[in-house]
């Protein structure tokens, strides 16, 4: 699920992210944090994943795009796909030549607007709708044994904006926004969800979550 920064991030910011984006942000990844460096200590090649979910298409979060690009799929929301074509704040060079396909939303049980996509055909793993942030992100909703999982991606920061209704910093539509957090706090309440987790969430440490 999403990419990270690429390394490139590490060596010439303003090559990588342009002249524009440059002016306004900074990425920063530290040593053995990159996708690529990840992947290697666990002895995995990219050619070895059967998908890569990009929950949205920011910077941020597709910038180390490249380093799996070799990845059997890799999947975004057909909505997203397009806003990234068509709105200020996308940077079209970090996932120019790598093979992306889109999905379209249909009907789930899920979300604040009970749209989504099953990935699997069998209900084990949603990629949730959860527009406001960026008009197609999703969140990825995974079954585990004991209850539901959910890589909330930037519908929240961390916890506290989930319990407090907090918008993430930039949004394409706050009303949605608002609403995709009301179903993150309603949805954290449920005895059968395990965990949530926020991308930027600086309180989340490495671990295995059965």
């Amino acid at each position: 699920m999403d990419t990270g920064w690429h390394e490139e991030i590490r060596l010439n910011q303003k090559k990588h992210l342009g002249r524009l984006a440059y002016s306004m942000f900074r990425g920063d990844l530290p040593e053995g944090d990159s996708i690529a460096e990840k992947l290697h200590s666990l002895g995995i090649k990219s050619e070895d994943l059967d998908f890569v979910i990009l929950t949205h298409l920011h910077s941020d979060h597709v910038s180390g795009l490249k380093h799996v690009q070799d990845a059997k799929r890799i999947l975004t929301s057909e909505i997203e796909w397009k806003a990234a074509h068509r709105r200020m704040g996308y940077i079209k060079s970090m996932w120019q030549g790598v093979a992306i396909e889109t999905f379209h939303f249909t009907d789930i049980p899920h979300g604040p607007n009970h749209q989504g996509y099953d990935l699997f055909g069998d209900g084990s793993l949603y990629l949730v709708h959860t527009p406001g942030h960026t008009d197609g992100m999703v969140a990825v909703l995974v079954k585990m044994q004991k209850g539901w999982l959910v890589l909330a991606s930037d519908v929240g920061y961390s916890e506290r904006s989930w319990e407090e209704i907090i918008l993430p910093g930039i949004t394409t539509d706050k009303q949605a926004a608002c609403r995709s957090l009301k179903w993150l706090k309603e949805f954290s309440k449920r005895d059968d969800c395990i965990r949530i987790l926020a991308n930027h969430d600086p309180a989340i440490t490495p671990g295995i979550i059965e």
